[in-house]
């Protein structure tokens, strides 16, 4: 009997990865500790509504997913490109827009108080310069923070802090802004090139379409793996889960988060992460009109930015209903639901014509990895694919970048390698 592949974590990188290996007539098998594929895309019904485990969106722009994903058929659902700013005790309205989106909105360029015009003239021209570059371009970008990228760029304190700050802070959650800039340059480059998005059922839907593709005997769920069976040569021959079963392998991928793809593997990762906090709450009313992200422009308070998802995708409320999401960076030491009486007091000055005060608060969801941390060098300092012994692979965002693109383009080259690999052994 062939021994399989065993795939170590069913997030997006171990589908990627398993689905090349079984079409190239692969035998391989999934295992995963959770109850369905997915990792961290996850979605949940909870009363009629769809709460995606942690406010996640999906780049439309991102090369390498959309080659994998069938987009059409996830029903996607967009976000306004631009954000509402909340400061001085009101909401502004700032638009992502090129040079000559900017020239044919005079009037409300000037009525427009959310950053000075210079800074406007700038964002214009961010969006025009690297907006508009291919990951090659970017990759040859000098390295430095994000922070000292928009200095360099003549970007006042003002806009960075009222701004920039919390936008990239919720993609980045570092409102530091010390990641990478080329990591920066990647994300701004997907807005401007893409939508932002969701799917219409929720973000668990993209690992649901590429799991679709790999047969459900070849999952096995609820199994975690405590270690790798390693033959007299070190090499993997299989795995043993926490209940001491074991399972034969003729190769192990390592497709969990960096810090348990290293506990396995025994070999270094990367270090540091970026924890979150999402609550949910159905309101009575749309907070904002229109699909904006709602940002946190004070510096002040917990929340740091707002997102009334319904209003971009209904599908995510009961019908006459609405859920907005609020995210708060780290982990706080508060339970959620003092989380959430806290985010309300805020939000009821953010939203006082809203009733922010009577909104009811559903769920929360702590994620303590919510990201890898990505600062400056990270991309020099990434390990590939190979770990270092015959037979064991890893495959995840921690090999290329934090991002849904960068998980998937992950697990494809992980199976690229492997299947390499195997052929030349074969050969010899």
């Amino acid at each position: 009997m062939v021994k399989p592949v065993v795939v170590v974590g069913a997030g997006l990188a171990g589908l990627a990865c398993a689905r090349k290996l079984y079409e190239s007539g692969v035998p391989v098998i999934v295992v995963d500790a959770d109850d369905r594929p997915g990792g961290r895309l996850k979605t949940d019904k909870v009363e009629g509504f769809q709460l995606d485990r942690g406010f996640q969106v999906f780049f439309t722009a991102y090369p390498h997913a959309k080659r994998q994903l069938d987009l059409e058929s996830l029903n996607l659902k967009s976000f306004k490109n631009g954000a509402q700013v909340y400061f001085d005790g009101s909401l502004h309205k700032l638009e992502l827009q090129t040079f000559k989106e900017l020239l044919l909105s005079k009037f409300e360029l000037l009525r427009d108080k959310t950053i000075p015009l210079a800074d406007k003239k700038k964002l214009a021209k961010l969006c025009n310069g690297i907006g508009s570059m291919s990951p090659r371009e970017i990759s040859r970008l000098e390295p430095m923070t994000t922070l000292e990228y928009l200095e360099d760029f003549g970007f006042s304190d003002e806009a960075i802090d009222r701004f920039f700050r919390p936008f990239l802070g919720g993609i980045f959650l570092d409102r530091d802004l010390k990641v990478d800039s080329r990591q920066f340059a990647f994300v701004w480059s997907m807005l401007q090139q893409g939508q932002t998005v969701v799917p219409n059922a929720g973000i668990e839907a993209i690992a649901t379409q590429i799991s679709a593709d790999i047969p459900r005997y070849l999952f096995r769920f609820g199994n975690k793996v405590s270690e790798i069976i390693r033959d007299d040569s070190g090499h993997p021959c299989g795995v043993r889960f926490d209940t001491s079963e074991e399972i034969a392998a003729s190769a192990v991928v390592l497709a969990t988060e960096a810090p348990e793809a290293a506990r396995l593997s025994g070999h270094a990762t990367v270090e540091g992460a970026k924890s979150s906090t999402c609550l949910y709450f159905e309101t009575g009313s749309p907070c904002v009109d229109g699909a904006y992200l709602v940002l946190n422009g004070t510096g002040q308070g917990i929340v740091n930015h707002v997102a009334p998802i319904s209003n971009a995708a209904p599908s995510y409320a009961p019908a006459g209903k609405y859920l907005a999401s609020v995210t708060i960076l780290g982990n706080p030491a508060e339970s959620d639901q003092n989380l959430a009486e806290i985010a309300k007091a805020e939000l009821t000055n953010w939203f006082p014509d809203k009733g922010a005060n009577m909104w009811r608060f559903i769920r929360g969801y702590r994620v303590p990895y919510a990201q890898m941390a990505q600062p400056v060098g990270f991309m020099e300092k990434a390990p590939g694919n190979a770990v270092g012994t015959p037979g064991l692979y890893q495959a995840g965002e921690f090999t290329e970048n934090s991002s849904i693109d960068g998980a998937i383009r992950s697990g494809v080259e992980c199976a690229a390698l492997l299947l390499s690999e195997r052929e030349a052994t074969e050969a010899a």
